[in-house]
């Protein structure tokens, strides 16, 4: 009995450390490590792709192709979590609500590259980012 539990501690604490490189996402990334950033951003556009919009009674106003964006998390009291997750392009300080958006891209400052629908905004209506239906995305960084 001692023996099983040392080697099965053994073997957990060796697996660890050794997935724990295929993570590392950085800039200088290995082919294995591009091909895990790759299958991360698949499986992304499939969830985002099986998730309901209820912007899809919109007009859409603009269409986006492969445009540079950045995850940011905003607090906002009707949410469950009390953030609300938007697509930010900085350089033209435009926001975007995406009704679609996968969880696994949810994260603060994770860089992406989208494609999508930009949707009405009512003239009665205010909004904290404009809404928007994703078609596309890539995770960057």
């Amino acid at each position: 009995m001692k023996n099983s539990v040392l080697s099965t501690f053994a073997i957990l604490t060796i697996s660890a450390f050794s997935l724990s490189g295929c993570f590392d996402l950085t800039s200088n990334a290995t082919d294995a490590e591009a091909s895990l950033k790759a299958t991360v951003s698949d499986a992304s556009n499939n969830e985002m792709l099986a998730l309901p919009c209820g912007f899809d009674d919109r007009v859409t106003v603009e269409k986006h192709q492969n445009q540079i964006g950045q995850i940011m998390a905003l607090p906002n009291a009707t949410e469950p979590d009390g953030i609300m997750y938007v697509i930010t392009i900085p350089e033209q300080n435009r926001r975007f609500s995406a009704c679609n958006m996968p969880q696994s891209i949810k994260k603060d400052g994770m860089k992406i590259q989208f494609s999508g629908d930009v949707k009405e905004i009512k003239p009665e209506e205010r909004w904290l980012a404009t809404p928007y239906k994703l078609s596309a995305l890539k995770i960057i960084q």
